[in-house]
This record gives C-alpha cells, structure tokens and sequence, in this order.
C-alpha cells in the first residue's frame, strides 16, 4: 500500500443540493431566536404578575437567557473556524 493520499471525488452538484436547505435553517433559526426574545419582553408584566416576580427576578431570568444564547453562539463560532 502507497502512503499517498486517495484523491477524494465529489458527487457533481452534491453541495448545490445542500445549500438551499441549509440557508432556510439558518433563517429559520435566526427568526425564531429573535421571536423569542421578543416574547419576552412582551410577556414581562404577565410573567411578574402570573410568578410574583420582581423586576429584578425578571432580569435575571432575562439575563440567564442572554447569557446562554451568547455562549452557545459563541461555542458555535468557535467549533466552526
């Protein structure tokens, strides 16, 4: 056996077909992601009420939730490059 590496041979248009796809998931994503903090701040006066929450019990809520979208944005970023 040769120590050469094998060249490695692509089905044609094997990346156009994942393309599409992947471009909606990303924008799907993207969009959920901004409806969800968007939701909570719409539901911040019923989510005080419904809990008792204080403002500052809703910000760290707020807060937790900031801080694991970042990380896991971050994490992904970093897996990536």
């Amino acid at each position: 056996m040769s120590a050469e590496a094998l060249p490695v041979v692509a089905r044609p248009g094997a990346r156009d077909t994942l393309r599409p796809p992947s471009v909606g998931w990303i924008t799907l994503s993207t969009i959920l992601n901004l409806i969800d903090r968007q939701t909570l701040s719409i539901l911040a006066p019923t989510l005080e009420k419904e809990f008792g929450l204080t403002n500052r019990s809703y910000s760290n809520i707020v807060n937790a939730f900031l801080l694991t979208t970042t990380h896991g944005a971050i994490r992904k970023e970093a897996s990536t490059a």
